[in-house]
């Protein structure tokens, strides 16, 4: 049995809003809702890319969370602090710790309204104006998943530059077949699982018509040279 980063996590704030931050955080991380060994739970990754599980409930005001990488059954904690897998596990420990980080926000901003002392507003008109507290706390909510959603772009960004630089690599290292390989690999699946969502689309699309041409040439020495 595989160990998990677990998280208790008292938030206190309406749910729908954890909610909306929490499937912004999936969607943008590529994570697809499966059933593995009777347990649902959320996973990407594969071929290139780490696998990694994502689990969350919200009860009572407290957000229960589960995050790991690997298997079901031959899990890795990413919060160990252990050297083993720490390549694979600390960004993914990051992205969570941005998450947590990102609701505790949005539970002081959900706070704040009810220790304020609120003034009636008299206006001479027959329209009723809406209470701009509970307006704060509208837009408050809506910043928690746009701040989840700002996040996943700058990383989306990062990979699209990696995927690029990879690609390079790849080229460079031509003749050296394995090296070149697992660049080209690496690059590809960044571009297009991250890369193509990103701001720097035009730096993932040449990753992927560079590793293109380095197929091609690979092919060509392989069955003609």
């Amino acid at each position: 049995m595989g160990s998990r980063y677990v998280k208790d996590f008292v938030l206190d704030i309406d749910q729908v809003y954890v909610e909306n931050a929490i499937q912004e955080y999936l969607r943008g991380n590529n994570f697809t809702l499966v059933t593995e060994k009777g347990e649902s739970y959320y996973k990407t990754g594969g071929v290139m890319l780490p696998l990694r599980g994502f689990k969350y409930g919200y009860q009572n005001g407290t957000l229960h969370l589960e995050a790991w990488n690997g298997k079901i059954g031959k899990e890795m904690n990413i919060g160990d602090g252990k050297l083993l897998g720490a390549a694979s596990k600390v960004p993914y420990y990051n992205s969570i710790l941005k998450l947590l980080d990102i609701l505790n926000q949005a539970r002081v901003e959900y706070q704040q309204p009810y220790e304020q002392t609120q003034t009636p507003i008299h206006v001479q008109s027959s329209e009723q104006v809406q209470d701009p507290v509970y307006a704060q706390q509208f837009e408050g909510h809506k910043q928690a998943a746009s701040a989840v959603a700002d996040e996943i772009h700058k990383a989306n960004n990062r990979n699209a530059k990696i995927a690029f630089w990879l690609s390079i690599a790849s080229l460079i290292f031509l003749f050296n077949e394995k090296f070149s390989l697992v660049a080209n690999l690496a690059s590809l699946t960044l571009a297009v699982s991250y890369g193509l969502k990103s701001q720097k689309r035009g730096l993932a699309i040449t990753a992927i018509i560079i590793n293109s041409i380095v197929i091609l040439i690979t092919l060509a020495i392989i069955f003609v040279l």
